[in-house]
Protein backbone atom coordinates (compact mmCIF):
# COMPACT_ATOMS: atom_id res chain seq x y z
CA UNK A 1 0.00 0.00 0.00
CA UNK A 2 2.68 2.25 0.73
CA UNK A 3 3.47 3.08 -2.79
CA UNK A 4 0.29 1.73 -4.88
CA UNK A 5 -1.88 3.45 -1.93
CA UNK A 6 -0.52 6.75 -0.77
CA UNK A 7 -2.69 9.15 0.77
CA UNK A 8 -2.83 11.30 -2.16
CA UNK A 9 -4.48 8.61 -3.72
CA UNK A 10 -7.23 8.64 -1.49
CA UNK A 11 -7.47 12.49 -1.85
CA UNK A 12 -7.76 12.37 -5.54
CA UNK A 13 -10.83 9.98 -5.17
CA UNK A 14 -12.73 12.24 -3.06
CA UNK A 15 -12.08 15.30 -5.35
CA UNK A 16 -13.43 13.21 -8.09
CA UNK A 17 -16.25 12.32 -6.30
CA UNK A 18 -16.06 8.48 -4.97
CA UNK A 19 -17.69 7.70 -1.32
CA UNK A 20 -15.60 4.49 -0.79
CA UNK A 21 -12.47 2.43 -1.69
CA UNK A 22 -12.62 -1.69 -1.41
CA UNK A 23 -9.00 -2.61 0.05
CA UNK A 24 -8.31 -5.53 -1.10
CA UNK A 25 -6.09 -7.84 1.68
CA UNK A 26 -3.92 -10.50 1.37
CA UNK A 27 -4.05 -12.83 4.74
CA UNK A 28 -0.37 -13.88 4.66
CA UNK A 29 0.43 -10.40 4.70
CA UNK A 30 -1.56 -9.96 8.40
CA UNK A 31 -1.07 -13.83 9.34
CA UNK A 32 2.14 -15.48 7.96
CA UNK A 33 1.96 -19.23 7.18
CA UNK A 34 3.79 -20.89 9.53
CA UNK A 35 3.18 -22.23 13.00
CA UNK A 36 1.09 -20.65 15.28
CA UNK A 37 -0.70 -17.32 14.79
CA UNK A 38 2.31 -14.57 14.85
CA UNK A 39 0.31 -11.56 14.14
CA UNK A 40 2.62 -9.01 11.71
CA UNK A 41 1.61 -5.68 13.60
CA UNK A 42 3.21 -3.59 10.72
CA UNK A 43 0.79 -4.82 8.21
CA UNK A 44 -2.12 -3.36 10.59
CA UNK A 45 -0.20 -0.66 11.16
CA UNK A 46 -0.32 -0.16 7.68
CA UNK A 47 -4.17 -0.52 7.10
CA UNK A 48 -4.38 2.17 9.87
CA UNK A 49 -3.00 4.48 7.84
CA UNK A 50 -4.88 3.55 4.68
CA UNK A 51 -8.35 4.29 7.18
CA UNK A 52 -7.17 6.65 8.99
CA UNK A 53 -6.89 8.65 5.29
CA UNK A 54 -10.34 7.42 4.37
CA UNK A 55 -12.10 9.00 7.61
CA UNK A 56 -10.07 12.82 6.82
CA UNK A 57 -11.51 12.51 3.32
CA UNK A 58 -14.79 10.88 3.94
CA UNK A 59 -14.55 7.85 2.38
CA UNK A 60 -16.08 4.33 3.42
CA UNK A 61 -13.05 1.78 3.60
CA UNK A 62 -14.38 -1.58 2.84
CA UNK A 63 -12.38 -4.45 3.92
CA UNK A 64 -12.21 -7.11 1.54
CA UNK A 65 -10.60 -10.59 1.82
CA UNK A 66 -8.99 -11.41 -1.30
CA UNK A 67 -6.56 -14.05 -1.16
CA UNK A 68 -6.89 -16.60 2.15
CA UNK A 69 -4.19 -19.54 3.06
CA UNK A 70 -5.08 -22.58 0.68
CA UNK A 71 -6.91 -20.55 -2.24
CA UNK A 72 -10.31 -19.73 -2.27
CA UNK A 73 -11.40 -19.20 -6.02
CA UNK A 74 -9.36 -21.94 -8.09
CA UNK A 75 -7.82 -19.19 -9.83
CA UNK A 76 -4.20 -18.02 -9.99
CA UNK A 77 -5.49 -14.35 -8.17
CA UNK A 78 -6.08 -16.11 -4.98
CA UNK A 79 -2.52 -16.68 -4.05
CA UNK A 80 -2.91 -20.04 -3.45
CA UNK A 81 -0.55 -22.66 -4.63
CA UNK A 82 -1.65 -24.66 -7.77
CA UNK A 83 -5.09 -22.79 -8.73
CA UNK A 84 -7.16 -25.28 -6.31
CA UNK A 85 -9.25 -24.09 -4.15
CA UNK A 86 -7.89 -26.07 -1.13
CA UNK A 87 -8.92 -23.66 1.44
CA UNK A 88 -12.78 -25.67 1.68
CA UNK A 89 -10.61 -29.14 2.37
CA UNK A 90 -7.97 -27.09 4.80
CA UNK A 91 -9.50 -26.76 8.51
CA UNK A 92 -6.78 -25.02 9.44
CA UNK A 93 -6.88 -22.63 6.64
CA UNK A 94 -10.55 -21.91 7.31
CA UNK A 95 -9.60 -21.52 10.91
CA UNK A 96 -6.88 -18.79 10.54
CA UNK A 97 -9.00 -17.37 8.18
CA UNK A 98 -11.85 -17.10 10.91
CA UNK A 99 -8.78 -16.10 13.41
CA UNK A 100 -7.62 -13.31 10.92
CA UNK A 101 -11.42 -12.12 10.55
CA UNK A 102 -11.84 -11.96 14.00
CA UNK A 103 -8.80 -9.96 14.74
CA UNK A 104 -9.93 -7.28 11.85
CA UNK A 105 -13.47 -7.04 13.91
CA UNK A 106 -11.83 -6.33 17.28
CA UNK A 107 -9.92 -4.04 15.98
CA UNK A 108 -12.49 -1.90 13.63
CA UNK A 109 -15.69 -2.72 15.42
CA UNK A 110 -15.68 1.06 16.48
CA UNK A 111 -14.92 2.78 13.27
CA UNK A 112 -17.94 3.95 11.26
CA UNK A 113 -15.31 5.07 8.55
CA UNK A 114 -15.00 0.85 7.78
CA UNK A 115 -17.97 0.71 5.82
CA UNK A 116 -17.78 -3.02 5.87
CA UNK A 117 -16.63 -6.44 5.85
CA UNK A 118 -16.71 -8.56 2.26
CA UNK A 119 -15.71 -11.59 3.55
CA UNK A 120 -14.12 -13.26 0.66
CA UNK A 121 -13.58 -12.54 -2.65
CA UNK A 122 -14.70 -13.96 -5.80
CA UNK A 123 -15.11 -17.61 -4.49
CA UNK A 124 -15.04 -21.31 -6.71
CA UNK A 125 -14.80 -18.82 -9.82
CA UNK A 126 -14.74 -22.38 -12.35
CA UNK A 127 -18.15 -24.08 -12.58
CA UNK A 128 -15.57 -27.72 -12.26
CA UNK A 129 -15.33 -26.57 -7.95
CA UNK A 130 -19.39 -25.83 -7.49
CA UNK A 131 -19.60 -29.22 -6.11
CA UNK A 132 -17.89 -27.50 -2.95
CA UNK A 133 -20.56 -24.97 -2.78
CA UNK A 134 -21.53 -26.65 0.29
CA UNK A 135 -17.87 -25.82 2.39
CA UNK A 136 -18.26 -22.22 1.15
CA UNK A 137 -21.66 -21.55 3.01
CA UNK A 138 -21.33 -23.53 6.06
CA UNK A 139 -17.92 -21.62 6.24
CA UNK A 140 -19.83 -18.77 5.92
CA UNK A 141 -22.39 -19.43 8.63
CA UNK A 142 -19.06 -20.17 11.26
CA UNK A 143 -18.15 -17.60 10.17
CA UNK A 144 -20.35 -14.76 10.85
CA UNK A 145 -21.39 -16.37 14.18
CA UNK A 146 -17.75 -15.74 15.27
CA UNK A 147 -17.60 -12.31 13.78
CA UNK A 148 -21.16 -11.04 15.36
CA UNK A 149 -19.92 -12.15 18.55
CA UNK A 150 -17.29 -9.07 18.49
CA UNK A 151 -18.99 -6.66 15.98
CA UNK A 152 -22.85 -6.41 15.70
CA UNK A 153 -22.11 -3.23 13.33
CA UNK A 154 -20.79 -3.57 10.41
CA UNK A 155 -22.41 -4.88 7.20
CA UNK A 156 -21.22 -8.64 5.88
CA UNK A 157 -21.07 -8.33 1.86
CA UNK A 158 -21.38 -11.85 0.75
CA UNK A 159 -20.20 -13.20 -2.58
CA UNK A 160 -21.51 -16.36 -4.51
CA UNK A 161 -19.42 -18.88 -6.58
CA UNK A 162 -19.02 -18.27 -9.84
CA UNK A 163 -16.35 -14.76 -9.18
CA UNK A 164 -19.66 -13.64 -7.21
CA UNK A 165 -22.21 -14.06 -9.77
CA UNK A 166 -23.99 -17.15 -9.14
CA UNK A 167 -26.15 -16.97 -6.50
CA UNK A 168 -27.25 -20.69 -5.59
CA UNK A 169 -25.64 -19.98 -1.83
CA UNK A 170 -28.44 -17.40 -0.81
CA UNK A 171 -30.99 -20.19 0.17
CA UNK A 172 -30.90 -18.60 4.23
CA UNK A 173 -30.64 -15.80 6.34
CA UNK A 174 -26.54 -15.33 6.87
CA UNK A 175 -26.93 -12.43 9.63
CA UNK A 176 -30.29 -13.87 11.36
CA UNK A 177 -29.44 -11.98 14.23
CA UNK A 178 -28.58 -8.57 12.94
CA UNK A 179 -29.63 -9.10 9.71
CA UNK A 180 -27.29 -6.82 8.28
CA UNK A 181 -25.60 -7.83 5.20
CA UNK A 182 -25.90 -7.68 1.11
CA UNK A 183 -25.51 -10.00 -1.49
CA UNK A 184 -22.04 -8.87 -3.24
CA UNK A 185 -21.93 -9.31 -7.07
CA UNK A 186 -19.38 -8.64 -9.92
CA UNK A 187 -20.43 -6.96 -13.53
CA UNK A 188 -17.71 -8.17 -15.57
CA UNK A 189 -19.65 -8.31 -19.23
CA UNK A 190 -22.56 -7.96 -17.83
CA UNK A 191 -24.77 -6.81 -20.57
CA UNK A 192 -26.34 -2.90 -19.74
CA UNK A 193 -29.96 -4.09 -19.39
CA UNK A 194 -32.26 -4.65 -16.41
CA UNK A 195 -32.78 -8.32 -17.60
CA UNK A 196 -29.17 -8.64 -16.55
CA UNK A 197 -29.77 -8.17 -13.04
CA UNK A 198 -33.07 -10.06 -12.51
CA UNK A 199 -31.45 -12.91 -10.71
CA UNK A 200 -30.06 -10.17 -7.86
CA UNK A 201 -33.05 -8.99 -7.65
CA UNK A 202 -35.11 -11.55 -7.36
CA UNK A 203 -32.91 -12.60 -4.29
CA UNK A 204 -32.58 -9.24 -2.77
CA UNK A 205 -36.08 -9.53 -2.49
CA UNK A 206 -36.03 -12.98 -0.94
CA UNK A 207 -34.42 -11.91 1.79
CA UNK A 208 -35.14 -8.42 2.11
CA UNK A 209 -30.84 -7.26 1.97
CA UNK A 210 -29.20 -4.88 -0.79
CA UNK A 211 -27.09 -5.46 -3.60
CA UNK A 212 -23.87 -4.00 -4.04
CA UNK A 213 -21.87 -4.54 -7.37
CA UNK A 214 -18.57 -4.39 -5.61
CA UNK A 215 -16.13 -5.18 -8.53
CA UNK A 216 -16.52 -4.23 -12.19
CA UNK A 217 -15.55 -2.83 -15.24
CA UNK A 218 -15.17 -3.04 -19.12
CA UNK A 219 -16.19 -1.27 -22.25
CA UNK A 220 -16.71 2.50 -20.32
CA UNK A 221 -20.22 3.40 -22.35
CA UNK A 222 -21.58 -0.05 -21.13
CA UNK A 223 -20.62 0.52 -17.56
CA UNK A 224 -21.89 4.06 -17.87
CA UNK A 225 -25.86 2.55 -19.02
CA UNK A 226 -25.19 0.06 -16.22
CA UNK A 227 -24.54 2.46 -13.35
CA UNK A 228 -27.83 4.22 -14.95
CA UNK A 229 -29.90 1.07 -13.79
CA UNK A 230 -27.54 0.28 -10.94
CA UNK A 231 -29.25 3.72 -9.38
CA UNK A 232 -32.91 2.88 -10.56
CA UNK A 233 -32.52 -0.25 -8.10
CA UNK A 234 -30.80 1.51 -5.37
CA UNK A 235 -27.59 -0.22 -6.04
CA UNK A 236 -23.93 0.47 -4.77
CA UNK A 237 -21.42 -0.41 -6.75
CA UNK A 238 -17.63 -0.47 -6.91
CA UNK A 239 -14.72 0.03 -10.37
CA UNK A 240 -11.80 -2.16 -9.90
CA UNK A 241 -9.83 -0.92 -10.20
CA UNK A 242 -8.22 2.63 -9.29
CA UNK A 243 -5.09 1.74 -10.50
CA UNK A 244 -3.41 -0.72 -12.85
CA UNK A 245 -0.08 -0.77 -15.21
CA UNK A 246 -0.31 0.55 -18.92
CA UNK A 247 -0.22 -2.07 -21.37
CA UNK A 248 3.80 -3.42 -21.92
CA UNK A 249 3.95 -1.27 -24.78
CA UNK A 250 2.97 1.61 -23.08
CA UNK A 251 -0.14 1.94 -24.35
CA UNK A 252 -2.82 3.42 -22.24
CA UNK A 253 -5.91 1.52 -20.52
CA UNK A 254 -9.22 2.38 -19.44
CA UNK A 255 -8.21 2.91 -16.04
CA UNK A 256 -8.54 6.17 -14.17
CA UNK A 257 -4.90 6.14 -12.72
CA UNK A 258 -2.02 3.99 -14.54
CA UNK A 259 1.65 3.94 -14.39
CA UNK A 260 4.49 3.11 -16.40
CA UNK A 261 6.29 -0.28 -16.08
CA UNK A 262 9.95 -0.28 -15.58
CA UNK A 263 12.05 0.28 -18.81
CA UNK A 264 13.95 -3.45 -18.39
CA UNK A 265 10.31 -5.22 -17.07
CA UNK A 266 10.48 -7.46 -20.74
CA UNK A 267 13.06 -8.87 -19.12
CA UNK A 268 10.81 -9.96 -16.15
CA UNK A 269 8.73 -11.29 -18.99
CA UNK A 270 10.90 -13.01 -20.76
CA UNK A 271 12.17 -15.00 -18.07
CA UNK A 272 8.73 -15.82 -16.64
CA UNK A 273 7.52 -16.37 -20.20
CA UNK A 274 10.27 -17.15 -22.40
CA UNK A 275 12.42 -19.30 -20.15
CA UNK A 276 15.46 -16.19 -20.51
CA UNK A 277 17.65 -15.62 -18.52
CA UNK A 278 16.69 -14.71 -14.89
CA UNK A 279 18.19 -10.80 -14.17
CA UNK A 280 20.37 -10.68 -11.45
CA UNK A 281 19.33 -9.74 -7.81
CA UNK A 282 20.65 -6.74 -7.84
CA UNK A 283 19.50 -5.86 -11.24
CA UNK A 284 15.95 -7.45 -10.46
CA UNK A 285 15.77 -5.03 -7.14
CA UNK A 286 16.35 -2.15 -9.02
CA UNK A 287 13.36 -2.74 -11.35
CA UNK A 288 11.05 -3.23 -8.76
CA UNK A 289 12.19 -0.55 -6.82
CA UNK A 290 11.56 1.66 -10.32
CA UNK A 291 8.15 -0.12 -10.25
CA UNK A 292 7.48 1.28 -7.09
CA UNK A 293 8.42 4.68 -7.64
CA UNK A 294 5.94 4.85 -10.77
CA UNK A 295 3.35 3.58 -8.82
CA UNK A 296 3.63 6.36 -6.60
CA UNK A 297 0.34 9.03 -7.61
CA UNK A 298 2.03 12.12 -8.34
CA UNK A 299 3.89 9.82 -11.24
CA UNK A 300 1.08 8.62 -12.45
CA UNK A 301 -0.68 9.18 -15.68
CA UNK A 302 -4.18 10.55 -15.46
CA UNK A 303 -7.45 9.69 -17.78
CA UNK A 304 -9.74 12.61 -16.36
CA UNK A 305 -12.25 11.27 -18.83
CA UNK A 306 -13.10 8.04 -17.62
CA UNK A 307 -14.55 9.44 -14.74
CA UNK A 308 -17.15 11.16 -17.12
CA UNK A 309 -18.41 7.48 -17.85
CA UNK A 310 -18.34 6.53 -13.84
CA UNK A 311 -19.66 9.68 -12.66
CA UNK A 312 -22.29 10.06 -14.95
CA UNK A 313 -21.29 13.68 -16.02
CA UNK A 314 -21.49 16.36 -14.01
CA UNK A 315 -23.15 16.80 -10.88
CA UNK A 316 -23.95 12.66 -10.73
CA UNK A 317 -24.44 10.96 -7.39
CA UNK A 318 -20.99 9.87 -5.43
CA UNK A 319 -20.56 6.74 -6.19
CA UNK A 320 -17.64 3.96 -5.55
CA UNK A 321 -14.18 3.50 -6.72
Amino acid sequence: YRAHLGEADIRAMAAYGFNCVRLPLNARVFLPEEPGCAWREDSFQMLDQVIDWCEKYGLYAMLDMHTVPGGQSGLPCDDGLDAMPRFYLEEESQERTIRLWEKLAERYRDRWIVGGYDLLNEPLAPAVHFHLMPALKDFYDRLIARIRRIDQRHLLTIEGAAAATNVEIFDHDYDPVGHNWCIHTHFYGLLPEERSLYRYLDKSLEWNVPIWMGEGGGNQVDVAALTEVFRKYSIGYCLWCWKVATFPDGRLRRDPVQYRLPGDWKRILACLNEGAPRPSYAECQAIFEELLENMRFENCILSPAQHAYLMQGPGAARRGI
